[in-house]
């Protein structure tokens, strides 16, 4: 059954079916290796099957006359991943397995169908939190590959190469190859607690104390993140919680003609902080290209829409919040100030648009494996275990997804859901 907006954008003659087979892209492989994916099977409400439709697509624009193939219909929920316990972290934001397997699900005859569903649940739900895994670096890569791209990135679109956290500039961000051996595949970060100790004292006065620790990865690419994975796999015995916060619940609490104003803002989108922290460090900046062609050079800044529409969901979410957020250029300087200022300030304390994450014990073996979408959800570390002499040693991959647009015909996730649903 379509959805309202699905609806609407068939009654504008936008609902346009690609029937071209999806195409698999080994990207996470480091090659070109496309071929045709098996067909993805719907379970119908009558038990019968029936194939997937590839993913829709429709003719809206960034601003501009010219249309954009990645303005998608909504990707819907097929049930696929149904009977898998979960438990939703709060209403509006996260949700938690303790049993789904990233493993066995790389490795399951149904895989792709399943990732695909894995992708729309973190779209509608921000962040998943996957509880009791056991999975190597490179699993972790195919994961987040598989994820983006089953759920329509465009094709050009790869893993992203952090422009400082990066094994060409330094082996310590090297993560560990199948073999033991340090591996040359920058697209897998290291995240360590040493480097936050060694910048947190400068990172904090550039950003503006604890509040600039919000932030959304990587939306200073002209091509910014759609997905991140987190792996802590060496723990502290307390805190460093990371908080999620809702860019759609965010949107969802502005006033209709507050709503309608930063709908027609576009904001500057730039993270200095990086280029100030080389020069101080005598490397250079990776100059790409980072997962993109268009994601090249140092500067390290884009434009992009202050309110962005979600590919997979269609919902509106606040998108200019954060560390990573400079300033709205069609308005004056300090009317910048004031409305980044605030913005920034909702979000971070609205408690009801947040969902805390705990980093599961790893004394077991067994990791907490986190994936979030960055087009909906803000997140911030917390670094107060940094006292208790804690440490701390995760993975980190990032892929790059479309980019970023609003569509006037969008709809918002309460205007979908209600108070009553949460998916």
């Amino acid at each position: 059954m379509m959805t309202s907006y699905e609806q609407a954008r068939r009654n504008e003659g936008m609902w346009e079916m690609d029937h071209a087979p999806y195409l698999r892209s080994r990207r996470y492989q480091g090659q070109r290796c496309d071929d045709h994916l098996p067909a993805l099977l719907i379970i119908t409400t009558s038990g019968a099957s029936s194939q997937m439709s590839p993913i829709a697509t429709s003719a809206t624009t960034n601003g501009d006359s010219s249309p954009s193939p990645q303005h998608r219909v909504p990707l819907q929920l097929t049930g696929i991943l149904d009977d898998i316990p979960f438990e939703e972290i709060t209403p509006v934001i996260g949700r938690e397995y303790t049993t789904l397997d990233v493993r066995d699900l790389l490795k399951d005859p149904q895989s792709d169908a399943k990732l695909r569903e894995l992708a729309i649940i973190t779209s509608r739900r921000g962040v998943v939190a996957l509880r009791n895994q056991s999975v190597t670096p490179q699993e972790q890569q195919e994961l987040t590959a598989r994820l983006s791209l089953l759920s329509g990135t465009p094709e050009e679109s790869g893993l992203h190469i952090h422009p400082v956290l990066n094994g060409q500039r330094d082996k310590a961000y090297r993560a560990t190859g199948p073999n033991g051996e340090a591996s040359a595949d920058d697209t897998i970060s290291v995240i360590s607690s040493n480097f936050r100790k060694k910048t947190d004292d400068r990172l904090a006065q550039i950003q503006g104390g604890a509040a600039g620790e919000i932030h959304s990865d990587i939306t200073f690419e002209p091509y910014p993140s759609d997905f991140s994975t987190l792996n802590i796999h060496t723990n502290v015995d307390c805190g460093g919680d990371t908080v999620f916060y809702s860019g759609y619940e965010a949107y969802d609490r502005l006033s209709p003609a507050f709503a309608r104003f930063l709908e027609g803002l576009e904001g500057r989108y730039a993270q200095p902080a990086f280029q100030r922290m080389a020069k101080e460090g005598g490397f250079q900046v990776h100059a790409g290209p980072r997962g993109h062609a268009a994601n090249v050079g140092g500067d390290l800044s884009a434009t992009h829409p202050v309110i962005r529409t979600h590919p997979v969901t269609g919902w509106k979410s606040l998108f200019a919040v954060g560390a990573h957020f400079e300033s709205f250029p069609s308005l004056r300087p300090d009317e910048s100030t004031l409305l980044r200022a605030y913005l920034l300030d909702q979000v971070a304390t609205t408690h009801a648009a947040q969902a805390r994450v705990k980093w599961q014990d790893t004394s077991e073996g067994k990791s907490t494996l986190v994936v979030f979408d960055n087009r909906c959800v803000f997140h911030a570390a917390t670094p107060d275990y940094f006292s208790k002499g804690g440490h701390r040693v995760g993975t980190r991959v990032v892929s790059v997804g479309e980019k970023p647009y609003f569509d006037a015909g969008s709809i918002s996730r309460r205007d979908e859901l209600g108070g009553e649903r949460y998916i």
